[in-house]
């Protein structure tokens, strides 16, 4: 070859200017999206909020899929899914504010803050706590039955006063004696719900906005359809994409401090940064004490579960143990997770039936959103 025909092309790129511009590096984090994209297609999602913090910030959030199939609205950052039993850790939040406060206390009776006796019918003698109640060993457990016929196509118009007599009269709705034995229990927490509104003589709903909402900046919350506009909520599915995805009502609970509460990825990540900075908001706001947000963090039974804390509990995932809670509903399958050591922590918010899909049978679609959970764990931070 010719030192002409080596040299004659760069030396014509130079008269032209220099060499061409390289191509533009691809998106950051575009690996993972293609990789959560196509887990949600394996899943059966239709829509997914997902964001991953490290340290004091958001390293990553991006929303993915439909908020709603129908209308073709897509998800993003400030849709609203309902959380499902994510929603717990709010109630043990506001427990350990009203302590403080001097409002209540999680190791006395919740009979009077209740108004009304509540007894193990085998046990009366015991009382139960708010304590048990926020760890599940209160001995009340969960009718599913019973906690169908308190759900409805819209918000309840059930109080959590009526909810917790009916439920209280029914002796086949407690099993071990309070205090002795795990047994996870929605109705539980909806009976700390109620124990927290009749200590503080407000309702849940006004109690966060006032002491979690307003001081954290969630601006997309809510425990009620009716607080909300339902127009932008991600719509509930069932189902799969091969069987074809079933659309779902948007549900109420008469027990919903144990379920209820909707938010967006972009307030969620306020709140678990919050816990994860010890109770200080990303705005330097503190909404709880740091020697609480520490305690809530420490096994509270360990005789009787040793990773339950207050609410938030810890769990072995993509070979880490984390703390945090998880979440499943018809239309809703959640996880909000962190590594205290690390101060790495990722939420996962669908508008899914998976998790309920594999306590059927089918762990396909659970097994999906792990994976998931697992690629936003390892993702490298620029």
């Amino acid at each position: 070859m010719s030192p002409r025909s080596v040299f004659g092309p760069l030396l014509l790129l130079a008269a032209c200017g220099g060499a061409p511009e390289a191509p533009p590096p691809p998106p950051a984090h575009a690996e993972l999206e293609a990789f959560i994209t196509a887990q949600m297609q394996v899943a059966g999602i239709a829509g997914l909020s997902a964001a991953l913090i490290v340290g004091d910030q958001v390293a990553w959030m991006k929303s993915f899929g439909y908020a709603d199939l129908d209308t073709g609205r897509k998800v993003d950052d400030e849709t609203p899914f309902l959380l499902a039993s994510l929603s717990k850790t709010f109630i043990a939040m506001l427990g350990e504010q009203l302590e403080e406060e001097g409002k209540f206390r999680f190791s006395d009776p919740i009979d009077g803050p209740l108004a009304q006796t509540v007894r193990h019918p085998s046990h009366p003698e015991l009382p139960i706590t708010g304590l048990e109640l926020v760890t599940h060993t209160s001995g009340i457990i969960d009718d599913f039955l019973a906690l169908g016929g308190a759900t409805t196509n819209g918000d309840s118009d059930q109080t959590l006063r009526e909810f917790t007599q009916r439920y209280a009269a029914v002796p086949g709705h407690f099993d071990g004696a309070p205090g002795q034995r795990f047994d996870y229990s929605n109705a539980g927490v909806g009976f700390l719900g109620a124990t927290l509104e009749g200590a503080a003589g407000a309702s849940i709903a006004e109690l966060s906005r006032r002491q979690i909402f307003e001081p954290i900046g969630m601006t997309d919350s809510g425990w009620f359809l009716r607080d909300m506009a339902v127009e932008q909520l991600a719509v509930p599915y069932s189902g799969t994409w091969e069987e074809g995805l079933k659309r779902d009502e948007h549900l109420g609970f008469g027990f919903f401090p144990a379920t209820s509460l909707r938010s967006s990825i972009k307030d969620l990540s306020k709140y678990l940064l919050t816990f994860m900075r010890f109770g200080l908001t990303p705005e330097g706001q503190r909404v709880l004490p740091e020697a609480r947000a520490r305690a809530m963090r420490e096994p509270q039974v360990p005789r009787q579960n040793k990773d339950q804390g207050i609410a938030w509990y810890y769990e072995d995932l993509a070979g880490k143990r984390w703390l945090g809670h998880t979440g499943s509903a018809v239309g809703a399958s959640t996880i909000m997770m962190f590594l205290p050591e690390e101060q790495r922590g990722v939420i996962i918010l669908t508008n899914s039936d998976l998790y309920v899909r594999s306590r059927l049978g089918f762990p396909a679609g659970r097994d999906a959103f792990l994976e998931i959970f697992g690629r936003i764990a390892a993702e490298a931070v620029p």
